[in-house]
């Protein structure tokens, strides 16, 4: 979800809350009018001063409800699990992307209006320990809905986060009371520990990667795996000897960086940047020329490939497309809308397609590997063109683990590996081992670092051993 969904999504709950409370105030104004006034002049049920923070409170509760429940996205009925504590940390940790960790500091924020406004709300709910045991029992109302329903996903990090959250914000009631009443204490200071905790942890984090040399792999998030019985193929060698191999860098382009390069692409054709139309997301930004029919140009940031659409012609009913056109036709096409397809990629025609694919080619200090996969008209002119290959600098050399250690760490089991739960190898009882492969992954600050390959029971499944010595 880019930030601007993010942030309308967020105005619209409000505003959904501020809705309800609004009518709900109608009514009890009403009530209160024709029922209720006497007995508040009798202070049954206390002042409209105190009722100020019961309404903040139940705005919280529907805005947080809303988020949680009403308006999530994704499969609504499909139930996901997760109860070991700290796993989306670890998920951020080796994905790191933005996405993640946003997620993370919503979900510790989301509850800091409830631990802040509750005691305000309900006199006998003052305590930090009521406070908090009321943030968990509601968070783990919502997790258990989210289990039942399908709606959400059941983790155990969330009733972490929210508890936090909650004990943040009860944190922050203890200042603003010692402030009204202008009494303050030494103890305040304990209550802002969850607050400093939270802080300081996130920091680490951050600094730790910022400081690291490369990025972070998924495929570091080993595990260990109960493994079946494991044979190898006849054309399977595997070698002790340890070597070095070099390590490439692809660009990581920043928003302002894909603006750039998509105005280039444009102005090739005369075209220019629809202002009204640029969507930015957290890995990749959306491009529309400003004429119509238009161009749309969908840049990753990683390594700045680049998707492009001319609708003039994709879309296009009468359109005709040229079959079995020659290299140099559709090299020379491409290059005219700004892409030059490397040399060394070798061409597969399907009918209308033309898919051009480059595998960890390397030569001299560059590292070329990905697909190029275009259409093309009578005319000569390319209606779609998505331009995959990563493009590498030369950074250094690394040493790398042999095939054969590769191999004994997927026999003993240590190994990421997602499907689990799933019908995968692991379910089985006797697995072949059909070739072992030393290739490339980019990572997330966009070093392209060696891994080992290795292909289960006719490529069915494979497994990715990182290849670097640690």
């Amino acid at each position: 979800m880019r930030p601007t969904e993010l942030i309308n999504m967020g105005k619209s709950i409000l505003f959904g809350a501020i809705v309800l409370v609004t009518l709900a105030l109608i009514m009890w104004t009403v009530v209160y009018k024709f029922i209720l006034k006497k007995s508040f002049k009798k202070g049954k049920l206390g002042t409209i001063k105190e009722l100020i923070p019961k309404c903040l409170l139940g705005i919280v509760i529907v805005v947080i409800v809303s988020a949680t429940l009403i308006s999530v996205r994704g499969r609504v009925g499909y139930v996901e699990r997760f109860v070991l504590p700290f796993v989306s940390y670890k998920l951020a940790w080796f994905e790191f992307n933005k996405v993640d960790w946003r997620n993370i500091v919503l979900n510790i924020l989301m509850f800091v209006p409830f631990g802040f406004i509750l005691p305000l709300a309900i006199k006998k709910l003052q305590e930090e320990w009521k406070v908090y045991l009321a943030g968990f029992s509601f968070s783990l109302f919502i997790e258990l809905i989210q289990l039942v329903t399908g709606r959400g996903i059941f983790e155990c990090d969330d009733l972490i986060n929210n508890l936090l959250g909650t004990m943040i914000g009860y944190g922050l009631y203890k200042i603003f009371k010692a402030v009204i009443s202008k009494k303050f204490s030494k103890g305040i200071l304990l209550y802002q520990i969850p607050l400093l905790v939270a802080v300081l942890s996130l920091s680490v984090i951050f600094i730790a990667y910022n400081n690291k040399e490369y990025g972070n792999f998924v495929y570091d998030n080993t595990s260990k795996h109960k493994m079946p019985e494991i044979k190898t193929g006849d054309n399977v060698i595997l070698s002790s000897e340890q070597s070095s191999v070099n390590v490439y860098k692809t660009k990581i382009a920043t928003p302002n960086e894909t603006r750039e390069y998509a105005e280039e692409l444009l102005a090739i054709q005369n075209k220019k940047l629809d202002e009204d139309r640029i969507d930015l997301y957290n890995d990749e930004a959306f491009y529309w020329s400003d004429d119509n029919p238009t161009i749309l140009l969908d840049i990753s940031y990683i390594g700045e490939t680049v998707d492009y659409t001319n609708f003039d012609y994709d879309f296009g009913n009468k359109v005709k497309y040229m079959k079995n056109a020659d290299e140099g036709t559709i090299r020379e096409a491409a290059k005219k809308i700004g892409f030059n397809i490397p040399k060394q990629a070798d061409l597969d025609i399907k009918q209308n397609d033309y898919l051009f694919t480059v595998k960890d080619y390397i030569e001299e200090d560059k590292y070329y590997n990905g697909t190029v996969n275009c259409r093309i008209t009578e005319d000569g002119i390319i209606s779609s063109l998505h331009y995959m290959v990563i493009e590498g600098d030369l950074y250094k050399s690394e040493n790398i683990i042999s095939s054969e250690e590769a191999f004994e760490l997927f026999k003993e089991g240590i190994f990421y590996y997602p499907y689990v739960n799933s019908n995968g190898f692991l379910n089985e009882k006797t697995i072949t081992v059909n070739d072992i492969r030393l290739s490339y992954m980019t990572d997330t600050k966009g070093y392209i670092r060696p891994i080992w390959w290795i292909f289960i029971n006719n490529d069915k499944y494979r497994v990715v051993i990182p290849a670097m010595q640690k």
